[in-house]
């Protein structure tokens, strides 16, 4: 727990103040998610003023639940939850990063009603056309990861270079993001950049096939992103790309996966934008959203 003493609160773009837990919350961390992230203050009065909270754990348990059960896709990896304490008293602080897609209420699905985003120091609900427009750019299955931006600025991509050099190629540092297909066409770097700059997974990215380096250079970016696949996570994606309404528990049956395996590989084909859940667990139905030839 972070002690400070004095701090200045106001809410703005980027800071929601909210002097208790209320049932407002899961369309203020899906505004975040969808315009430019910021954090809320529980414990925060609306004129800056310091209240605290006092059932700590309770609160932040009931906070995770929203994270987990209400909000679609799984936001949990763009949200962290943390305390401060602030003028003798407690207060919840929750960082919302950006997101990567269309953010909703899952009671409400992909509408007005389940889609917000962050106008000012307002939240408000998006309109039609403001959803279709989220999801042409991000959920469109013509989407490739090449044309989504990362969420990193300067990248080392210290690994990828080593290995590459190990395996003969000349690299030229003006040229090298453009050639190995890791900026958008504006410039950014994407979410392949960002796949190989994870530091704790170079030997993921580079060791599960025994040429997804060359795969990688030779053979496009498709090829690149499918040695970052294991083997059962390319199973749960075929499993999915052939029944598109399967469900958890069949996916768990027809793979011979544990039910928390099936989980790891959905979440990581999720991560990898590979697929995207629509709809409710029981009723609704996958997108896929990228295709591999290994999935065919």
């Amino acid at each position: 727990m972070l002690r400070v003493g004095k701090m200045n609160f106001a809410e703005t773009e980027r800071t929601e103040l909210k002097q208790k837990l209320t049932d407002t919350l899961p369309k203020e961390i899906v505004a975040f998610l969808n315009t430019d992230g910021g954090t809320v203050y529980v414990g925060v009065n609306d004129d800056g003023s310091v209240c605290g909270v006092t059932n700590l754990d309770e609160i932040i348990k009931k906070i995770a639940d929203v994270l987990g059960d209400q909000i679609l896709p799984d936001s949990r990896s763009y949200v962290e939850l943390g305390t401060k304490f602030v003028e003798q008293k407690h207060i919840i602080e929750i960082k919302v990063q950006k997101g990567e897609g269309l953010y909703y209420i899952k009671k409400y699905g992909r509408s007005a009603q389940g889609c917000f985003i962050r106008v000012g120091s307002t939240t408000r609900s998006m309109s039609e056309e403001q959803i279709n427009i989220f999801h042409n750019k991000y959920l469109d299955s013509k989407v490739r990861i090449t044309e989504i931006p990362g969420r990193i600025k300067n990248p080392t991509f210290q690994y990828l270079k080593l290995l590459l050099t190990e395996k003969g190629y000349t690299i030229n540092e003006t040229t090298f993001a453009e050639n190995f297909h890791l900026l958008t066409k504006d410039g950014e770097y994407n979410r392949m950049a960002e796949l190989f700059e994870i530091e704790n997974e170079p030997q993921q990215l580079f060791t599960q096939s025994n040429d997804g380096v060359n795969d990688g250079v030779n053979d496009g970016v498709n090829d690149g992103v499918k040695s970052i696949l294991s083997d059962k996570e390319r199973k749960i994606f075929q499993l999915i790309e052939k029944n598109p309404s399967i469900t958890e528990i069949i996916l768990a049956k027809e793979s011979g996966f544990s039910r928390p395996t099936v989980e790891r590989a959905i979440r990581k084909l999720k991560e990898l934008n590979c697929i995207s859940r629509v709809g409710a667990d029981k009723k609704g139905h996958w997108e896929i959203i990228s295709h591999y030839e290994d999935s065919k």
